[in-house]
């Protein structure tokens, strides 16, 4: 009796052990999946560094930047989100740097006119958004903009 019993529990630990599909291969840098050994991803996604996993981004604009502005640095640091870049429209010539969990963003007007609030986005992962921790803009005269030149501290 007691070797059918264990023969019947066998058979039906096999049979569990074989209903399940084989798990699935993550490839590094696809989506959901590790990110490269360099960090990086597959396009479209940024490597969300707190869980090392490749992410889709989403976009935030600046708040409002003073029309009298001509450049612009920003010290932005993550919040909810994770800053993985800038990316500028064509009217603005820009860099950005990030040595987490802070991001160093400069950026100019091509011409002598107003930056666009929607020149600038801010590339996340994760959820939420970051904060504008300082700011400082300079008019077409190189003159620091009182006040900074865009919205700080959300």
């Amino acid at each position: 009796m007691r070797i059918h019993l264990e023969a019947i529990l066998l058979g039906t630990l096999l049979a569990a052990a074989c209903s399940h599909p084989a798990p699935q291969q993550c490839t590094d840098g696809a989506a959901g999946c590790a990110c490269r050994v360099d960090n990086t991803c597959d396009d479209g996604l940024a490597c969300d560094l707190t869980a090392h996993t490749c992410e889709a981004t989403h976009d935030l604009e600046l708040p409002a930047i003073d029309p009298a502005a001509r450049s612009c640095e920003l010290l932005l640091e993550d919040a909810t989100a994770q800053v993985v870049r800038a990316t500028f429209a064509a009217s603005v010539e820009g860099e950005s740097i990030r040595q987490a969990p802070r991001t160093g963003v400069t950026f100019y007007a091509a011409g002598d006119h107003a930056i666009a609030h929607d020149a600038v986005h801010i590339q996340l992962t994760g959820t939420g958004g970051m904060t504008v921790a300082r700011a400082r803009c300079f008019d077409r005269d190189g003159h620091a903009i009182p006040g900074g030149g865009i919205a700080t501290g959300g």
